[in-house]
């Protein structure tokens, strides 16, 4: 019998599997997605960081398997000024033993790999829906990993389009607890939301209950505006018979207020409005039906709730200026920046938002001559 060698076997060499480079581009790859997220969302969290210095960046929002708004802000704010990033994110449709659950995980890693990403960084294959529900594990990770110093909701479908009534957890709840998670908050905070605003996309219950508490305001600056901005006044304005761009000023400006009133539930804010951004999702649409919206929030140190008894003065809530606000929000509604019509005006803008969405699609494993290809056919 003879002496068995291993080396008989010849040499033994490994190949990494190579998958093919990805050519599913969708609406969100188009330039004007990565206009508002340097203009919008990685703007508002630079002057988060030039107002109040923070090591770590704590973001909260819906990144996808791509992470293309992770990795983007990573470039955009976190090398240049060398701040931390340790976000937690959702990605609803990479269930286990799905290619999404696959994606989802090589990115990640590529990510927690990078030197200013936190190893405590994470995407969880859950539904935004179920962060309204205090006994879901969801509510009870983002609780412990909260609270953020920036929160970007970009919904692809709506945030309004179901009843109040519809079953809970809903959106309405996750944003509800969202916001009692960030009462712990000290330092201001941005908020961002990515939303349709088509009359098909908001359900008429909610848009009559949003429209209520409007008029049950008593700023009579802000009836005094949207009077002279709308040509209706606000006790006679019917959201159901409204044209395309006054539904669209009047959803803006209801969303600004709801949120507003939610972040006071735990700790009472100051409120900034910021610049809004708005496009076409359907090319065919008479008005905006999409809008990307930005609010500040600024904790009020030291407030507390009035004594029932009339024994403890404590420090009463200021002003936090909330017809203000309102005012703003429609004065930037109105003033909504036209994504579409922008970049169409700037090829030299098109151009660079086009060669910064590549960049990032690469990195997700693109093929960049394909989009290329693609991006062709549209002028935003």
């Amino acid at each position: 019998m003879t002496d068995f060698d291993y080396s008989d076997l010849g040499e033994a060499t490994y190949e990494p599997v190579q998958r093919p480079a990805r050519r599913n581009f969708e609406v969100w790859h188009r330039p004007r997605k990565q206009l508002v997220r340097k203009r919008q969302w990685i703007h508002e969290a630079a002057e988060l960081l030039r107002r109040n210095d923070r090591p770590v960046l704590r973001y909260f929002g819906l990144p996808g398997i791509d992470m293309l708004d992770l990795r983007a802000l990573y470039q955009g704010l976190c090398l240049p000024d060398d701040v931390k990033l340790e976000f937690l994110g959702l990605a609803r449709e990479a269930k286990p033993g799905t290619d999404e659950h696959l994606i989802k995980e090589v990115t990640l890693q590529q990510l927690k790999q990078l030197d200013l990403v936190t190893s405590k960084s994470d995407v969880l294959a859950e539904s935004l829906e179920s962060l309204g529900s205090v006994s879901h594990v969801l509510f009870k990770t983002a609780q412990a990993f909260g609270p953020f110093d920036l929160i970007n909701l970009d919904l692809c479908d709506g945030l309004l389009d179901k009843s109040h009534k519809s079953p809970q957890p809903n959106l309405y709840s996750a944003l509800q607890q969202l916001m009692t998670i960030q009462g712990a908050m000290t330092l201001p905070w941005v908020f961002s939301l990515t939303t349709r605003i088509s009359p098909e996309s908001i359900h008429p219950e909610t848009a009559d209950l949003l429209l209520s508490a409007l008029r049950s305001s008593d700023c009579e600056d802000l009836r005094s505006l949207f009077e002279e901005r709308l040509g209706v006044q606000l006790e006679s304005f019917d959201s159901a018979t409204a044209d395309p761009d006054e539904f669209a000023i009047f959803v803006a400006l209801a969303l600004c207020a709801w949120l507003s009133s939610l972040a006071q539930t735990r700790t009472p804010h100051r409120i900034t409005v910021r610049p809004m951004f708005a496009y076409r999702v359907l090319a065919d649409a008479p008005e905006h039906d999409m809008l990307s919206i930005a609010i500040k929030f600024s904790p009020i140190a030291g407030a507390t709730t009035p004594d029932d008894f009339g024994i403890a003065r404590g420090n009463q809530i200021p002003d936090i200026a909330y017809c203000a606000s309102l005012v703003k929000s429609l004065q930037l509604a109105c003033a909504r920046t036209d994504v579409d019509d922008l970049l169409r005006s700037d090829s030299s803008l098109r151009s660079d938002m086009i060669d910064e969405s590549a960049n990032l699609l690469e990195w997700a494993r693109f093929d960049i001559a394909e989009y290329k290809n693609w991006i062709d056919s549209f002028a935003s």
